[in-house]
């Protein structure tokens, strides 16, 4: 059962959105275009030369909403990487024979 901030069809469109070509972008370049516009470009910077893959415009208020998407998104995977770090630290441990962190067994 979805949470009140997801939608019942949360998890067919994410697995829809896994679908979609992707390309790899290293870089993303903001540019503000005046009439209350923002650019969003990805692209990737090589030998001091941008190639832009896509780009999209928005408003503001749209890329605030997109910047605090992300931050949330990025904080989630971070956390779940420290959580599996402690996760694998804790199997090679078990696996040497000794506790995580350098504990001694009990």
């Amino acid at each position: 059962m979805a949470s009140q901030d997801e939608p019942d069809d949360l998890y067919l469109h994410a697995e829809a959105a896994k679908k979609l070509n992707a390309l790899y972008a290293n870089r993303l370049f903001v540019q503000p275009l005046g009439e209350g516009l923002i650019r969003l470009n990805l692209g990737e910077f090589h030998d001091w030369e941008p190639t832009y893959h896509s780009a999209s415009v928005m408003t503001p208020e749209m890329a605030l909403e997109l910047a605090t998407v992300l931050h949330r998104v990025a904080l989630r995977v971070m956390e779940n990487q420290l959580d599996v770090a402690k996760v694998q630290q804790a199997a090679r441990a078990a696996a040497e024979g000794g506790e995580p962190d350098g504990q001694e067994p009990r």
